[in-house]
């Protein structure tokens, strides 16, 4: 929650005027964009991920999400606020990357992608 409100208040405008759209990835994946001129941000979490890990797992991350993606209107680097890595993608973005090392992924696209 703390990132989440740090990244809202770095970015008052794309928080308030930014568009939203929803990011469709299959029935465990939540996922959104919001974008203002230049700025993008995007937020995945997974939905229902014990049935998802058949309680394998504690948690969905990696290689669990095979294959899944997101469908990005802009590519480029992304830095992923709760863990500090940057991820490159272009129009589809894997699930499994962007949540490779937490559950939850809050992203902003590097003005320099």
């Amino acid at each position: 929650t703390h990132v989440a409100l740090q990244a809202r208040k770095a970015h008052p405008e794309l928080f308030l005027r930014g568009s939203y759209e929803a990011l469709h990835a299959g029935d465990h994946v939540v996922a959104f964009a919001r974008e203002l001129e230049q700025e993008q941000l995007l937020c995945v979490v997974p939905r229902l991920p014990y049935v998802l890990t058949q309680g394998a797992r504690p948690f969905a991350v990696g290689d669990v999400w095979g294959n899944t993606a997101l469908d990005l209107r802009h590519g480029g680097s992304y830095r992923n606020l709760l863990t500090g890595a940057v991820v490159k993608v272009e129009r589809h973005a894997r699930v499994a990357e962007l949540l490779a090392d937490l559950p939850v992924a809050l992203l902003v696209r590097r003005s320099d992608a």
